[in-house]
């Protein structure tokens, strides 16, 4: 249907509808007379002519006009609505791009603490086996050190009660030979 046929469609409809609502005072008329009645009939379709024939002649320009301006401003408010649209789409595109970037940076961020951490706790654990070692070998030099300290403590203490006991018993069994004899060896033992 094309815009000539359309808009002649609805000005006959217009038409249609003003002869229905104001064709009551025509047909209560008609009772008068029996020529009146096909008269007015006749009168409204030339009346409803006319009315359309001025509609098409004079009204016809301004309301396609008017029609193709609503239809620029219509076409407008759509385009002027999808760049909105893109606009928007283009814009949330962005921010979840940002936001699975940011997702992925707080991820890598996440990793690198953790190996940071097991790199630590390795670092932490390794301190302190050789923190323990160290331990070991000064408690054990301790040890070793007063195990010496203790031998010659038990070694004077050995010697002091053999040369007490010795002192004791030996004026007692010595006797002068045994002790120029002694003596003797003695002194031939510093000779060699």
């Amino acid at each position: 249907m094309n815009r000539s046929t359309h808009i002649l469609f609805c000005v006959l409809f217009s038409g249609l509808l003003l002869f229905v609502f104001t064709g009551n005072n025509a047909m209560a008329a008609e009772n008068g007379s029996s020529w009146r009645g096909p008269y007015d009939i006749i009168m409204r379709w030339v009346n409803f002519g006319i009315l359309v024939f001025l509609f098409i002649k004079f009204g016809k320009t301004p309301l396609m006009n008017f029609l193709k301006s609503r239809k620029e401003e219509v076409a407008k408010d759509i385009k002027r609505l999808e760049d909105k649209k893109e606009n928007a789409e283009a814009r949330a595109r962005d921010a979840l791009e940002k936001t699975e970037a940011g997702q992925a940076h707080i991820t890598r961020i996440k990793e690198r603490i953790f190996e940071e951490g097991e790199k630590k706790k390795e670092q932490i654990i390794e301190d302190a086996r050789e923190q323990g070692r160290r331990m070991m070998e000064n408690a054990k030099k301790r040890a070793g050190s007063q195990i010496l300290l203790a031998q010659k403590e038990f070694r004077s203490e050995l010697v002091d009660a053999a040369i007490a006991l010795a002192l004791e018993k030996l004026p007692g069994i010595v006797t002068e030979k045994d002790n120029q004899n002694l003596l003797d060896n003695y002194l031939a033992g510093g000779k060699k």
